[in-house]
């Protein structure tokens, strides 16, 4: 007998500071929905990014590996490489559903995080009128896209969600 295989659900939210999450912090703004799924998912006390950009944070994640050894270096001007094994064609292999939800151009499917990804949701639209300023959906959006999917996985298999939110990044409207 296989024992049960567990969904993974993995959010990601740019530039929000653990101190400003109520799970964190009781100092600043509350976060119950946050602060739920802490309670039953696991909480990591002590984690830290190997870079600060958008791009090359999430490919260490996705691919458990740092900028030195996959070589993206920056949110532009860098595509990760067939040849690296993504968490999603990991699980993937295990018979995993998979998919990703982004809120922003950062991580458009150009710049090939969407190996082993189903679906690599990255539709967020195509201009914007601010100078310095990356094309972005709002997180409801990309929480409904995510939600609606999350709806359909009804065969048994296990599933691997990944939903990126951009909202605490500049522009603050």
């Amino acid at each position: 007998e296989h024992p049960t295989k567990n969904n993974v659900l993995l959010i990601t939210i740019d530039t929000l500071r653990p101190d400003r999450v109520s799970c964190y912090s009781q100092k600043h703004v509350k976060t119950p929905q946050i602060d739920a799924l802490a309670e039953r998912g696991v909480v990591f006390e002590r984690a830290f990014a190997h870079t600060p950009t958008t791009l090359p944070s999430h490919t260490c994640m996705l691919l458990g590996t740092t900028p030195p050894y996959h070589g993206v270096h920056d949110n532009s001007n860098f595509i990760v490489k067939d040849e690296f094994l993504t968490l999603a064609e990991h699980l993937k292999a295990y018979s995993y559903s998979t998919a990703a939800f982004v809120g922003a151009f950062p991580l458009d499917s150009r710049f090939g995080l969407t190996q082993g990804f189903d679906v690599y949701d990255d539709n967020y639209g195509s201009q914007t009128d601010l100078t310095f300023s990356y094309v972005e959906r709002r997180a409801e959006v990309v929480v409904d896209r995510a939600l609606d999917w999350l709806q359909d996985q009804t065969g048994g298999d296990p599933w691997f969600l990944w939903i990126h939110l951009y909202d605490p990044h500049q522009k603050y409207d």
